[in-house]
């Protein structure tokens, strides 16, 4: 390992997945500074070293001079505070890719950019300083990803869409309608699953609730709730010791209540029912008969409102497809239509 080791700024959740990343692309990392009494990073079975608190580095930042300043903090508006204090010292932060992740050869990556476990950066995409693109995120062809920026897990950003610096764009979330309403130029096709145009009270509620949940009961009441709305009894029995606890479902909003709030009200603030006519990228509207948060009470208005839309119901999945065999009838509605478009 010749290449100079990185210091981490910060030692919670987020920083655990910062850390596995670094090992897992032969980084080595020197220590890390935190303010935290207990941080979650000594918790692992051989933890980097405590080198003081967060405050001390940002107040001295000469002393980072031995080492690559790597921020591992997840919350936004703290991120931003210690860029801005640590100024042209952050240009020294490499971007760490875990080696599972899929990053073009042609995209392009600036200083401080987390690509975790399981991302893809396809073709000509723009990753701004010190953004996380998150565990399974999937940044499209000629997408700009802002400085800060966080694309949290699983979600998809389209082809040629542009997110700002410090925002934060949730879990699952696809902007793809936004994308097929202002630049129909840059989508190929589109699909919907658990999604809606317009968020009525009921959903604007349960939404709410979720986060209401999650800032008064804590995470782990908040992971149980939102687990038993999202999968089938049968489901949910058969795997419950796997969907709950702290590397179970939902597991990245474990410390990140704030963040989860914001989510949910860009969530509640979507809606492009007024502009569903203008999408002409062929569209593949899937309805999950079970499910019990986007019911197709959400999706069916999706597939009545787009021109030309195929509509497929699964009758008997969920909010989340679980199982084997719901993920092959998956992949057996959803290949054949990506292989035509």
């Amino acid at each position: 390992m010749g290449e100079r080791a990185i210091i981490l700024l910060g030692a919670g959740g987020h920083a655990k997945v910062v850390l596995e990343s670094a090992i897992a692309a032969d980084t080595p990392v020197r220590g890390f500074y935190d303010d935290a009494n207990q941080p979650a990073l000594l918790a692992l079975p051989d933890p980097p070293e405590h080198l003081g608190p967060l405050g001390e580095a940002l107040e001295h930042p000469p002393i980072l001079r031995a080492a690559r300043p790597f921020i591992a903090l997840g919350e936004l508006n703290t991120r931003r505070s210690i860029i801005d204090r640590l100024g042209e010292r952050t240009r020294y932060a490499p971007a760490l890719i875990h080696p599972s992740s899929v990053v073009s050869a042609s995209a392009r990556l600036a200083r401080g950019v987390l690509v975790a476990p399981g991302a893809v950066i396809n073709a000509h995409a723009r990753i701004g300083p010190h953004a996380i693109i998150n565990t399974g995120a999937i940044i499209e062809h000629d997408a700009t990803i802002g400085a800060n920026a966080h694309i949290a897990p699983r979600a998809a950003i389209a082809g040629g869409a542009s997110v700002g610096a410090d925002t934060l764009v949730g879990m699952g979330a696809c902007i793809s309608q936004i994308a097929a309403i202002k630049r129909p130029d840059l989508v190929r096709s589109m699909v919907n699953m658990g999604a809606w145009a317009r968020c009525d009270d009921f959903l604007a509620d349960q939404l709410q609730l979720f986060a209401d949940v999650h800032r008064d009961s804590g995470f782990y009441a908040f992971q149980k709730f939102v687990t038993v709305m999202s999968f089938l009894p049968e489901y949910y029995n058969a795997h419950k010791d796997k969907l709950l606890g702290p590397d179970g479902g939902w597991k990245e909003l474990n410390g990140r209540q704030e963040a989860h709030a914001r989510f949910v009200q860009a969530c509640i603030a979507h809606d492009v029912a007024d502009r569903l006519d203008r999408i002409r990228a062929p569209s593949l509207i899937i309805h999950a008969g079970q499910d019990l948060v986007t019911s197709p009470r959400t999706t069916l208005p999706l597939e009545e409102g787009i021109p030309n839309a195929r509509g497929v119901i699964m009758e008997d999945v969920a909010h989340v497809v679980a199982g084997k065999d719901q993920k092959i009838r998956f992949c057996d509605t959803l290949l054949p239509f990506l292989a035509e478009h």
